[in-house]
């Protein structure tokens, strides 16, 4: 094992998260911003209120001017539990990083029955299992609630 491997092991241990899945570090940073507790169980909500457990929150990254998708959304039977992947939520984020690092540039924020009102919408028209949500979708229809 290599020293990269061994400090990966460390810091799964520290932070008790498995950093091979995919999005789990930015998951951490932005958790760690908006004062939320991470969950670390996969096909679940990303984040609670650290006060409040029953209050889920889901977060989506891109780079500036991207787009954040929800994976596994699909238009046939399996479209109500798709759905529950936001409506699950009390709200959903966007964490806009800068391109190919760690370093959020700004966090927007969209009550989740406005995502929801837009998957619905949108849903039965997709021919991939992704929907996703604009940087410039964020702005319109939520609000920036923080920035570098």
């Amino acid at each position: 094992m290599n020293e990269f491997e061994k400090r990966v092991l460390e810091l799964q241990d520290e932070y008790d998260i498995d950093l091979a899945l995919p999005g789990r570090i930015r998951e951490k940073i932005v958790s760690d911003i908006l004062g939320h507790a991470l969950v670390t169980e996969k096909r679940s909500h990303d984040a609670e209120d650290a006060n409040d457990s029953s209050i889920k929150y889901e977060y989506l990254t891109c780079k500036p001017k991207g787009a954040g998708s929800f994976d596994r959304m699909y238009n046939d039977h399996r479209m109500n539990r798709s759905l529950e992947r936001i409506s699950r939520n009390k709200e959903i984020f966007l964490a806009v990083f800068k391109n190919k690092t760690f370093n959020i540039l700004r966090i927007y924020s969209v009550p989740m029955e406005v995502m929801l009102n837009d998957a619905k919408k949108r849903l039965p028209g997709i021919n991939s299992n992704l929907i996703s949500f604009s940087e410039k979708w964020f702005q319109l229809n939520g609000k920036m609630i923080w920035e570098v």
